[in-house]
């Protein structure tokens, strides 16, 4: 099978987040690529959150999981 870029909705977040940050456009590859996992790392961190319920952020009607 095929592997697709990107694999998860967190690389996906990360991707349009870097995307929309000015301060990418300096950083060499290897600090593009230190951001990126930082920020996939992040996003993650923040997807549990939301899944157990325990984000401090507010979450918008109907985007969590209602197997739950």
């Amino acid at each position: 099978m095929a592997t697709f870029f990107p694999e998860n909705s967190a690389e996906a977040l990360a991707m349009l987040y870097l995307e929309k940050q000015d301060d990418t456009k300096s950083l060499s590859p290897e600090e593009l690529a230190d951001r990126y996992d930082e920020v996939v790392n992040k996003i993650i961190a923040q997807q549990l959150l939301i899944r157990r319920g325990k984000s401090s952020l507010p979450v918008l009607k109907g985007s969590q999981n209602p197997a739950q």
